[in-house]
């Protein structure tokens, strides 16, 4: 939030008898503000500036000192501070940036959390004050933006820096492996947790002080869509049971998780799809229609190999815009409508499978959320009205083995947002074209 900018417009509008002299450093460059004078002095050189504050300090001056860590892994002068000089070092928690300076002064550890929603929503309606009619649409893109890379201001109020970052956090995750992905476990996850070297493009840090003496700090994801690119990512670099061993570990990754990620996972796995076939149960549909094997337990091998990421609502369109067959497609957003991922098969019927994964013992679905995923799908993909003009649809509840199992059928309740006939439609539908079925899944799959 620009705190060492904050910072020194508060020091200079202290008392200037209590507090006559201030100096910002940032990168190369050392700026002394005299506020008895009313003048700013430049050094380009640390060493210049220490030499001077010896003299300061002979003369008993009183000061304090912003440094503002702009080189990842350059620390403060180590002469610095002097006797009646306070001083702060504004930085990111890279510990090479401060360790050794924080350890020989015996520094206080103050730890500052990203503005949170309600922050930046103030900051847009003050940025368009004058523009009322103009707020609610100004607010709709930085939350966008938001939602995608993070609460950093510099890049949520930026068109050209939001882009810019969107490129870099793609960087930071190619380089993600199964050398390295232990640090961004907990990104797929709705917890706070330790990790020793995670690139902050990825993750952001949280002020914990419960039950400690001293402030600290833990790693939470940016956002949701960097976390669901970063597991897209691992599932083509990494083996199923890589991932799988990654995602259990209960002090960091919530059950839910657990289900959305490993869920996803089991069945791009051969071995583990012949288990699944075995215990999917079909849930009885409406009177009046039969029961109908899941096209995966009618052909196993026809599931899905490879993985793709779909585009967010700032993000690129998918490279390939029609409709593959063996492809796990996985929404990098995590409120998409109806389910968490999907796939096509072509035999033994043209399918569409979707897999929703859940912890409840039953769904509440509306009509409004079908005909939203509908809508997507014809974002998504091209030619999807003649697609799934004869398309099977099968929904999968995938749930862990100590949830209590779906065993109804998932109505399709209306909807308030549509109109009676929309309403009946989509019921309609749903009640005749879709097959719902229930699994659980455990570590041992």
């Amino acid at each position: 939030m620009n705190a060492g900018s904050y910072l020194l417009y508060q020091l200079l509008h202290y008392d200037a008898e209590k507090l006559p002299m201030v100096a910002y450093i940032i990168k190369n460059s050392v700026y002394l503000f005299d506020k008895t004078k009313q003048t700013v002095s430049n050094f380009r050189s640390e060493d210049v500036f220490v030499d001077l504050l010896k003299d300061f300090t002979r003369c008993e001056v009183k000061g304090y000192i912003i440094y503002d860590v702009a080189e990842q892994g350059r620390e403060p002068h180590v002469g610095l501070p002097f006797a009646l000089w306070g001083m702060i070092v504004v930085t990111s928690p890279n510990v090479n940036n401060f360790k050794g300076w924080k350890k020989q002064n015996g520094a206080m550890g103050i730890v500052m959390n990203c503005p949170d929603e309600s922050d930046v929503k103030a900051m847009c309606v003050w940025k368009k004050r004058n523009e009322q009619g103009e707020q609610n649409g100004y607010w709709k893109q930085v939350k966008d933006r938001m939602d995608e890379v993070g609460p950093i201001l510099r890049y949520i109020f930026d068109g050209d820096k939001f882009t810019d970052r969107k490129t870099d956090i793609d960087k930071v995750i190619n380089v993600v492996d199964s050398s390295n992905a232990k640090h961004y476990i907990g990104v797929m996850s709705d917890k706070l947790w330790e990790a020793a070297n995670p690139s902050h493009k990825l993750v952001q840090i949280v002020r914990v002080r419960k039950d400690l003496p001293t402030e600290r700090y833990l790693n939470s994801p940016a956002s949701r869509v960097i976390a669901n690119k970063i597991y897209v990512h691992l599932s083509t670099k990494m083996h199923f049971m890589e991932i799988f061993k990654l995602l259990m570990h209960p002090d960091v990754i919530s059950l839910s998780i657990v289900l959305e990620m490993s869920g996803t996972v089991t069945f791009m796995c051969r071995g583990a799809v012949n288990i699944i076939i075995g215990k999917l149960k079909e849930l009885n549909p409406p009177e009046g229609r039969a029961l109908q094997q899941a096209a995966l337990q009618r052909n196993p091998a026809g599931h899905p190999t490879e993985f793709v990421g779909l585009p967010t609502k700032q993000g690129l369109p998918l490279k390939e815009k029609l409709a593959r067959y063996g492809v796990m497609y996985k929404p990098a957003v995590g409120n998409f409508p109806l389910v968490d991922a999907f796939f096509f098969m072509e035999s033994p019927r043209r399918t569409l499978v979707g897999l929703q994964m859940t912890t409840a013992n039953a769904r509440h679905i509306q009509t409004s959320t079908v005909r939203l995923f509908k809508e997507r799908m014809a974002d998504y993909f091209n030619g999807w009205e003649e697609l799934s003009r004869d398309l099977s649809w099968e929904i999968i509840y995938v749930q862990h083995a100590d949830s209590t199992p779906i065993s109804d059928w998932q109505k399709c309740n209306d909807s308030a947002n549509l109109t009676e006939a929309e309403n009946r439609e989509i019921a309609a539908f749903w009640e005749e074209k879709v097959h719902q079925y229930q699994v659980s899944i455990t570590a041992e799959m």
